[in-house]
């Protein structure tokens, strides 16, 4: 085997011998990548978790069904138990909420067909294409809803579950299925990874903007979610790691890009001193933040201003040291209009990908532009000579 500009190029023995090849997994690729610098990396249960839910939709681009955010929003309120409690002595607490949980919550048909029709432009058959991508790709499960003539509580039954006799899960009590008067209203439960608290682990907010790098921006991309990476006594992690292309017929060196993600919750000082660490050790990568949430704190545009000004510093031939990307639900929440708008502003851009960093300093956080930067700095630098 021979490795030439054309790519690897394999002696053959016999005309018509055949040679299978086996790509490596992004997981690997990463893994050498790391080890030439000196790192172990292993995927995190919630990297797992992301791996597994972006397979089950097909792809980064099946991850485009459940780019909404009344969508999400939706899934994840069937993703928390609630107990039933007809006496009305609930705890208002959420913290014995979920002390007391017994079981997700399920949604009606109605209401899932409803929601879709409504952002798909009332446009039933897409509504009713999504829904069926939503069933048949693992995120929803169909079943009916029947109350216990035992104890009146209610309990959620998939089809294979429906038999002539239930078992209540509430009271354990068998009853009858009530064949006579059957119910005429279908329900709906998230299962498999959807069905994780707290937006999957912050998984969705992962899988949408692992999207948004590749599909939208009809980037190449080597992906793997949430890592942890150790070398002697130092340990790094991220929420998910990128090496990206602006196509696949691009032959420049990928950028890599490290994420931390936040699905409303709000970015705190070790989430910057995290990413800081990973920016010092790999110069020249691109440090992504992205959230659900479309504006920010106080406190974190201050940290964000200065981890992107010190980012602008130069590395090489007009690369900056450590880019800041920032993408909210404007962009992980958009459908098509939204994202070519970002790919045709950044046509014919030498650095892609550092170019939309610039656009998104300077729409999120109010930065100026890279050249003025520059001319501002210049400024400063002549005054403190004279």
């Amino acid at each position: 085997m021979r490795g030439t500009r054309e790519g690897w190029v394999l002696l053959c023995k016999q005309v018509r011998w055949s040679h299978w090849w086996k790509l490596p997994t992004p997981l690997e690729v990463f893994s050498v990548f790391m080890k030439e610098r000196g790192y172990a990396i292993e995927l995190s249960a919630p990297g797992r978790l992301v791996t597994q839910m972006v397979a089950n939709l097909g792809g980064l681009w099946g991850v485009t069904s459940i780019a909404h955010e009344e969508i999400v929003r939706l899934l994840n309120s069937m993703a928390h138990g609630v107990i039933e409690d007809p006496d009305g002595s609930a705890e208002s607490d959420r913290t014995a909420r979920c002390r007391r949980k017994v079981r997700p919550q399920v949604a009606s048909r109605d209401e899932w067909f409803g929601l879709l029709k409504k952002i798909n432009n009332n446009e039933a058959w897409l509504a009713e294409r999504r829904l069926a991508s939503l069933v048949n790709n693992g995120v929803l499960r169909v079943g009916l809803y029947l109350s216990c003539p035992q104890c009146s509580q209610r309990t959620w039954y998939g089809l294979s579950d429906i038999l002539p006799s239930l078992t209540c899960e509430r009271c354990l009590q068998k009853f009858e299925f009530p064949a006579a008067t059957p119910p005429d209203k279908w329900w709906y439960r998230s299962v498999g990874s959807y069905a994780v608290e707290n937006y999957s682990q912050g998984g969705v907010c992962v899988a949408l903007a692992l999207r948004f790098l590749s599909e939208p921006m009809e980037g190449a991309t080597t992906w793997i979610p949430s890592f942890n990476l150790k070398k002697d006594d130092k340990s790094l992690e991220a929420d998910f790691g990128v090496f990206w292309r602006p196509s696949f017929l691009d032959e420049s060196n990928p950028t890599l890009v490290f994420g931390e993600c936040k699905s409303y919750d709000r970015f705190e000082e070790k989430d910057f001193r995290r990413m800081r660490k990973l920016g010092e050790a790999f110069p020249g990568a691109v440090l992504a933040f992205c959230m659900f949430r479309k504006s920010f704190s106080a406190f974190e545009k201050r940290r964000l201003k200065a981890l992107a000004s010190s980012g602008r510093s130069h590395l090489q031939a007009g690369r900056w040291r450590n880019p800041v990307l920032i993408m909210t639900g404007e962009d992980l929440f958009s459908y098509f209009n939204a994202q070519w708008s970002w790919k045709t502003r950044m046509q014919g851009r030498e650095y892609p990908l550092q170019s939309l960093c610039e656009e998104s300093q300077q729409r999120y956080l109010g930065m100026e532009s890279y050249s003025r930067w520059l001319e501002r700095k210049a400024e400063r630098r002549r005054r403190g000579q004279t």
